[in-house]
């Protein structure tokens, strides 16, 4: 059973529909301007957060953003490798004793304690992102890099796949 199973953390990209129909939903509600501008971005394809993760972690010369890792350097973290193997080792555990539901369980926590390690990561002095330029730091009204609405980091999660 621990053979055949994944344990896949990060942000699940949606289809180009997915995120048309996303937008358009949240442009309904909104007025004037900011509604032509989001129907724009539905219709010329605004990134979605999977999208924006890529971007983030690797940077984007054209648009002057540096890179700032975000999923593999919060995995690899010495303090949240050890709390992430140590589920995989209680999996590994209940699969030699047979135990399918116990590898289930623990995987399913080691995606729990995989996906809090990345959301903190975001506001964790050990990811040693540049600071904010004081530019962005007025415009956004905030010196916290990579967080402005909260969405990219609530939309970090895990699933159990088969391999």
């Amino acid at each position: 059973a621990l053979r055949q199973r994944q344990v896949y953390v990060g942000i699940p990209a949606t289809t180009a529909l997915e995120r048309k129909l996303q937008v358009m939903s949240i442009a309904s509600t909104a007025r004037g301007k900011r509604r032509a501008r989001l129907e724009s971005q539905a219709l010329t394809g605004a990134i979605n957060n999977a999208e924006l993760m890529y971007v983030l972690t690797h940077g984007s010369q054209l648009k002057n953003i540096p890179p700032a890792p975000i999923v593999e350097p919060a995995i690899e973290d010495p303090e949240n490798k050890a709390m992430i193997g140590a589920e995989l080792k209680l999996a590994a555990k209940a699969g030699l004793e047979g135990d399918k539901d116990g590898v289930e369980k623990q995987l399913n926590l080691a995606g729990v304690v995989a996906v809090n390690c990345i959301k903190g990561w975001f506001v964790n002095p050990k990811n040693h992102w540049p600071p904010n330029k004081p530019s962005t730091i007025r415009a956004k009204g905030s010196d916290r890099r990579n967080v402005d609405t909260g969405a990219l980091r609530a939309a970090v999660n895990y699933v159990l796949g088969n391999e």
